[in-house]
């Protein structure tokens, strides 16, 4: 269903539609219908990591300081927007502040340390095979991360500089954390880092 959101809005978001699950507005085309999805991945994110967390017992301090890490970077996220209060590209649309996005800081924290993981040959001594195929998922996982990042772009959520912004914040915390999972994590080789994807593989 399309709307007039606003008699005083620009041409430009004048012709909208609402996503009826969550505040999504887009423009009635498949590509942004199918972005107003992809724009949730967070919330995608953090339901598995609960449900592997509430299925599985053992083993499982990689996905509980995984956990921890992306709801940190929410609160966190959210103190930088108070503090900054830098307005949204289209305030008539949506409400609250945009600097820095929180889901490209969400999203390059995930990826950045899912790569970071997957990538440490030495600390876990992984096959070639397994390199071979980790340079698949890493890609995957970084352009998704990176469609995620654009749906936030497309759908008017925030500018430009407000998404690199948080994606930068992303990548550094995505480094702290993984000194942290080094630090405290000690895991089976070839192993612990699977444990991430307990529902995929059993």
């Amino acid at each position: 269903v399309r709307l007039n959101l606003n008699k005083n809005m620009t041409d430009e978001t004048a012709d909208l539609a609402r996503f009826d699950m969550f505040y999504i507005v887009h423009n009635g085309t498949f590509l942004q219908q199918f972005l107003c999805l992809v724009t949730m991945m967070p919330l995608w994110i953090l339901a598995y990591l609960l449900a592997v967390l509430m299925i599985y017992k053992k083993q499982q301090k990689r996905n509980f300081l995984l956990l921890m890490a992306l709801l940190s970077s929410v609160a966190f996220n959210k103190i930088l927007k108070r503090t900054i209060c830098h307005p949204r590209p289209y305030s008539q649309l949506y409400h609250g502040h945009g600097m820095p996005s929180d889901h490209a800081q969400f999203m390059c924290l995930w990826a950045g340390y899912l790569h970071q993981l997957l990538s440490h040959c030495q600390r876990f001594n992984w096959s070639k095979f397994h390199r071979s195929q980790h340079r698949i998922y890493i890609a995957t996982i970084w352009l998704w991360s990176a469609l995620v990042i654009y749906s936030r772009y497309a759908l008017l959520f925030h500018t430009i500089p407000q998404l690199i912004c948080g994606a930068i914040i992303g990548l550094v915390l995505s480094k702290l954390w993984y000194e942290i999972d080094q630090r405290f994590i000690a895991d089976p080789v070839n192993g612990g880092p699977y444990l991430l994807f307990s529902m995929f593989i059993e």
